[in-house]
């Protein structure tokens, strides 16, 4: 009884270390962001106060009757309540990205959990979340709203990956009403809808729910017509093909610049580019799994940034994301979730310091590289398989059998084919007797 009673308090000790470990962890990630607090970017000065004070010197909810701000309104509702926090005025902005960046790790934690189960491995993918420079710079020192839009993407693709399909739609059409970035990760519900996995029926919660987000403001006195072009009127705001973003027309010309041409091509190509991938997703006839609708949101977060005009630095934010969660479903392609955060950081430092560590149209090669390292593992997944070959004493035999995992439902139809292919013992053996004799 009493080696019994030792190793219960052990255990309990043990539990109460880990948890000790892992609050020390969540506060220096807090200790971190509130270190980057008092720093005051260009944007921060020119947009996201001259908004705070505006809505403050306007009576709060009353100023949103006003076209004040090139953000859809469910992002300045947060900034609404964000006055009466009880701290300055840039810590009460960037505490509402910062808020974004815990639900940004609870949601990774849960996407890897799919895999991984009741393990460590899903908090340790949270924790890289929370100390990833390109995310914890975008929200408590640049104070951007990045946070916000990808962290319901992923709750989106969290949702669409375990099968909950009207919790999908619902986080698509918030993710989409606070940001028109989360476009990026449509294609993967196109794919899904297409595939025949879920009704069409469900695209309409998008509409409803982007709507929904619209009354308050409707109530404050806002035109309805005006609500509804906002993403509209914010396309000639940034007249750049490219804004720092590394893409390809970093190889065209440094700096800003404008070409209508060039514009539409782009438009054209990237769009072709989504419907041929989606056509070679259809093709194979292979269910939509976890691990694939993962994949396809890695990729699609990285293609439209790259390929799309008017992209600024920050727009492969939702692409460092779902790298780490790539890599823990590709444990072999964990350098990915290196090169694709990394280019986001050297795309940051001409903004934010004035100092390219490297110039961005070499940077560029890099998500290219992972744009193609993740087309050819789809391409793999999907139709190419490896006949390995036994030597027998016979000479070389093919075995047929591939190496690609065999799923739940490939091993149930093979079972069923047997069975019904088997022919009965005592049918057998009569005729082995027969030709026997």
């Amino acid at each position: 009884m009493f080696f019994t009673r030792k190793k219960i308090c052990g255990e309990r000790l043990y539990k109460f270390d880990e948890y000790s470990l892992i609050f020390c962890i969540l506060f220096l990630a807090l200790w971190l962001r509130k270190s980057l607090l008092p720093f005051t970017t260009y944007d921060m000065g020119t947009f996201y106060l001259p908004w705070y004070n505006f809505i403050l010197s306007h009576g709060g909810f009353h100023a949103l009757k006003f076209n004040f701000a090139d953000l859809n309104v469910p992002y300045l509702y947060l900034i609404v309540i964000a006055t009466h926090f009880p701290f300055t005025a840039i810590t009460n902005i960037k505490l509402i990205s910062i808020a974004f960046d815990v639900v940004l790790a609870g949601f990774t934690f849960l996407i890897v959990r799919e895999k991984y189960g009741q393990t460590f491995v899903p908090f340790l993918a949270a924790c890289i979340i929370l100390f990833l420079p390109s995310i914890f710079l975008n929200s408590s020192f640049w104070g951007e709203c990045d946070s916000s839009y990808a962290a319901l993407s992923l709750g989106a693709i969290y949702f669409l990956s375990s099968r909950r399909y009207f919790w999908s739609f619902v986080f698509w059409g918030l993710a989409i009403s606070v940001k028109l970035q989360a476009i990026f990760v449509f294609p993967v519900l196109l794919i899904v809808f297409l595939s025949g996995e879920v009704s069409f029926l469900y695209f309409f919660i998008i509409p409803a729910v982007y709507l929904t987000l619209l009354i308050p403001a409707l109530i404050a006195g806002r035109g309805f017509i005006d609500l509804l072009l906002i993403y509209v009127s914010q396309s000639d705001i940034y007249p750049c093909l490219t804004m720092n973003a590394p893409n390809m027309y970093q190889w065209l010309r440094s700096g800003c610049f404008f070409n209508q041409q060039l514009k539409q091509g782009g438009i054209i190509l990237t769009l072709a580019l989504v419907l041929i991938l989606s056509l070679v997703v259809l093709h194979s006839r292979k269910k939509m799994t976890s691990v694939r609708i993962i994949h396809l949101s890695f990729l699609f977060s990285l293609l439209l940034p790259f390929f799309l005009p008017f992209m600024h630095d920050r727009y492969f934010y939702l692409a460092d994301v779902l790298s780490i969660a790539y890599a823990f479903y590709v444990p072999k392609r964990f350098y990915l979730a290196i090169i694709t955060p990394l280019t986001s950081f050297l795309s940051y430092m001409p903004f934010l310091f004035g100092n390219p560590i490297i110039k961005l149209s070499y940077v560029a090669f890099a998500p290219l590289l992972v744009i193609v390292v993740v087309v050819w593992d789809l391409i793999v997944d999907l139709y190419l398989t490896e006949i390995p070959i036994q030597a027998t004493d016979h000479g070389v035999k093919f075995t047929g059998q591939s190496e690609r995992p065999v799923t739940v439902d490939e091993e149930l139809t093979d079972k069923v084919d047997a069975k019904a292919n088997a022919v009965p013992t005592t049918q057998y053996n009569k005729e082995t007797s027969q030709v026997s004799h």
